[in-house]
Formats: structure tokens, C-alpha cells, sequence
């Protein structure tokens, strides 16, 4: 069943992709939009999150560190597995030469990392498995380079960690560490490395596990200035800043659909928001902000405000959320749905990125009865997974 919602070939390393979705565990998802190429923000997750966040137990070999092992907190050891690099051009470093491998690459691939946890010290894990992917977000060739960095992982508490709320002070830990290191990386500034590290070091459990809440804090006024900026890429600025504000367990999926942003848009509105639901209110404008529906399971959801294509190049987008949740037990969600331009298509056969971004907050009985939320996450994934598949399929590849 899983499998039928997979698309492995838009990664340059499909086995991990594919491994990370057989994996088994509670995931956790965080992501940041960083100013810089994919293939800028690859390398600089490794130089400034990887090898400054720890201390070197091994190296590793090439440009992807495969194979390197660091210390961090807690007496906990990371290993890289294995990498998909950035595609930067179309031909070999040995010679200059292109070469038949070179020409059959696709530029448009998504590169990523993927690590685990090999030694868990006295983090009260059992299971891990991480993988990070850098998503070209870049409105086109000509505009700001940007880079969606997605950091997924899989985890299965010890014995001990299910006694902190079934894993769910762990999640939170893990949650908020990656947070303080993303929001580092898209500032770009490495003072926070001489901040992180001697933490790392540090004896004092207690000390170990508060630090990234402190670099929260210490960063959060500057980096409203790169969302700011940012956020006029978009059609609908506002609702860029609205949804990254808002709190809750993050789910991403996406799909390259084989048609422009705008048919892209106009399919998703027929296909997902009138398709898969009865309308209870109508919307206003060409947005159709306002518009309320109600789908299976009893859940009705609302349009709060939408970016349609328009004639510039920048990203066109719906935000929506649940008005009632139904059995999902949520007290609070919102989504925002994009659709990017891959400025690597042919002008004679667009592709579209649709990503899709959902943020929700189980209700009290929804974490008791519904394992923190993770249950309704799955429901969601399949939901989302399943509208993307059928929308992707309405364009099949000339």
C-alpha cells in the first residue's frame, strides 16, 4: 500500500529515500528555507550542522563525509550512511569531459543526507533513522536562489523513554534541537557553533539538554528578518508568515507534477478541494477565500486566505485549515500549499513542485488515545499522498 504513494525516482539517492519510508517508528519532521542553492545549503549543512555540532570519532570519505562518525550530547554517536550529491552541471570533474552518465542526470534530482544513530549513550532511543533532503525552492533561474531543507526522522523510544509521555518529551527535545540548528544554518551565522559547542562538551546533563532553547532564543528576533524576506517571493506574502508562525507537528509531502504552476494550481482547486469534498460555504475571488467544505470522517475545512498564479514569477499558494477535526482529535491545524516553478524544466515542458506543508496540535484526549498525534499524522500522510498521486497522474509525461 505504502509504496503506491512513493515517487524514489526524483531523488538522487532513491534507495535511501525509499529505505527512510520502510523504516519503521514515530517520525518527526522540521524544515527551514535557507537563502542558497541546493547545492550551497548541502555543503553547509555538513561543514556548519554536521561537523561543527560534534566531535570527529571518524572520517568520512568525499565530498558527502560517507562514513563519518561524530560524538554529541548525552554520549550519543551519529554515522553517515550514504549521500545523493547535488547535481551541479552536467559534466565529470575527471577530464572537463561529458561524459554518458553525465548527460543522463537529472538536474532536477533532490539531493540528500541520510545518518543514523549508531551509539545511543543515555538518549533513551533503541531505533534511529534520519534523512535530510534540500528541496530547490527558487522561483526561477533568475530570482534569489532558496532551498527547502526538510529534516525527517524515525525514532522508537527505550524502555525508559516511553515513560516520558511515550516518547513524546524525547520528540520535543529532538524537535526542538533540530529547530535551533536549522534556524542557525538559515542565519548563516557561525558564532552559534562557538555557543553550541561547549555544551557539547559539557558535563552537566541538565546543561546538555537545555542548550537549544537557549540559541532559540538568541536568534529568533533575526530571523523574522530573513522570513520577511523571503516571504515576498510569494504571491500571498502574508500567508507565508502566518503559517510559519503558527506551532504544531510539521508533515511535508511532495510531488513534481508534469504541467505549469498554473495548471498545477487549477488542478489541485478541481481535483482535491472540490473532488474530495461537499461544499458547506461558498468562497469569494478567483482564492476562493472563505470557502468551507466538509470531507471524510466528518472533518470540515476552511480556505483563510490564497495566492493564485499571476504574472510575476513568484510562488502562488492556499492556506487552509480544520474548523472541525473530527475523529482526528486535533485542537488546532493549519496547511499551506505551494506550487514551484522547476526553473531546471524546458520552457516547452513546465514542471510544477506542489508541496504540500501541514502543522497540527493533537487535542488532550487526541495524545492520550491517538499516540501524540501520530496516528492522525498517518491518516493525513495518506490522505495528502494519495490527491498528490491522483494529480500528478492527470498529467502524464509527454
Amino acid at each position: 500500500m505504502r509504496n503506491a504513494y512513493l515517487d524514489q525516482t526524483r531523488y538522487v539517492d532513491a534507495q535511501a529515500y525509499e529505505k527512510y519510508q520502510r523504516y519503521m517508528g514515530q517520525e518527526l519532521v522540521v524544515s527551514e528555507c535557507v537563502v542558497g542553492s541546493p547545492s550551497q545549503v548541502f555543503d553547509a549543512w555538513l561543514e556548519e550542522v554536521w561537523l561543527a555540532g560534534g566531535l570527529e570519532l571518524h572520517e568520512g570519505e568525499g565530498r558527502g563525509y560517507v562514513g563519518h562518525v561524530r560524538g554529541v550530547i548525552l554520549g550519543v554517536e551519529e554515522e553517515i550512511l550514504s549521500v545523493g550529491l547535488p547535481i551541479d552541471d552536467l559534466v565529470d570533474s575527471d577530464g572537463g569531459r561529458p561524459s554518458l552518465a553525465a548527460t543522463q542526470r537529472d538536474c532536477s534530482k533532490i539531493p540528500s543526507i541520510c545518518y543514523k544513530i549508531r551509539k545511543f549513550g543515555q538518549f533513551p532511543l533503541q531505533k534511529h533513522f534520519a534523512f535530510v533532503q534540500f528541496v530547490d525552492v527558487a522561483a526561477s533561474p533568475e530570482s534569489t536562489p532558496a532551498t527547502l531543507v526538510i529534516w525527517s526522522l524515525k525514532v522508537q523510544p527505550s524502555v525508559i523513554g516511553y515513560l516520558f509521555c511515550c516518547g513524546g518529551l524525547i520528540k520535543f527535545i529532538l524537535r526542538s534541537t533540530i529547530q535551533s540548528l536549522l534556524k542557525a544554518l538559515a542565519l548563516k551565522k557561525y558564532s552559534f557553533f562557538l555557543f553550541h559547542i561547549p555544551f557539547i562538551r559539557h558535563k552537566n546533563v541538565l546543561l546538555q539538554l537545555l542548550y537549544p532553547y537557549f540559541s532559540f532564543i538568541f536568534f529568533n528576533q533575526s530571523l523574522r528578518s530573513i522570513r520577511d524576506t523571503m516571504a515576498d517571493r510569494y504571491v500571498d506574502a502574508a500567508s507565508f508568515e502566518a503559517y510559519t508562525d503558527s506551532d504544531g507537528q510539521e508533515l511535508i509531502l511532495s510531488h513534481l507534477v508534469n504541467t505549469s504552476v498554473d495548471k498545477a494550481y487549477d488542478a489541485w482547486i478541481r481535483m482535491e478541494w472540490f473532488g474530495r469534498g461537499s461544499t458547506l460555504k461558498a468562497g469569494e475571488g478567483c482564492g476562493l477565500v472563505g470557502h468551507r467544505r466538509l470531507v471524510s470522517l466528518g472533518v470540515e475545512e476552511q480556505i483563510l486566505s490564497a495566492g493564485p498564479p499571476d504574472d510575476s514569477d513568484r510562488i502562488p499558494s492556499v492556506r487552509y485549515s480544520m474548523q472541525k477535526s473530527g475523529p482526528l482529535l486535533l485542537s488546532d491545524h493549519v496547511a499551506l500549499v505551494q506550487f514551484i516553478a522547476d526553473s531546471t524544466a524546458p520552457f516547452s515542458q513546465p514542471k510544477t513542485l506542489i508541496l504540500w506543508k501541514s502543522k497540527l496540535t493533537p487535542s488532550t484526549l487526541g495524545s492520550v488515545l491517538l499516540c501524540g498525534g501520530s496516528i492522525a499524522r498517518l491518516v493525513l500522510r495518506m490522505v495528502i499522498s494519495s490527491s498528490l498521486q491522483e494529480i500528478a497522474a492527470s498529467f502524464p509525461h509527454k
